[in-house]
């Protein structure tokens, strides 16, 4: 008997939880295929787009971006 109640996590999530953890897809869903790791070109070009993104100042939003609402400042 699991620590917790049913309504936290029912049998299927469970289910679903040893899957992840085995990578072991559920038949029904394949819900737990792999993910292949991104190399660090990837990574890099990601991490350059979204400063690109979260710097880029809009019209619509007066003239400002998303950091200087949503930043240390903000």
């Amino acid at each position: 008997m699991p620590p917790f109640d049913e309504a936290h996590l029912n049998s299927d999530d469970l289910r679903r939880i040893y899957a992840y953890l085995n990578a072991a897809p559920i038949v029904e869903t394949k819900v737990c295929t792999p993910v292949v790791p991104m190399d660090d070109v990837t990574i890099e070009a990601n991490i350059a787009r979204g400063i690109a993104a979260w710097r880029k100042t809009e019209v619509g939003h007066d003239g400002l971006g998303c950091f200087q609402c949503h930043g240390a400042d903000g």
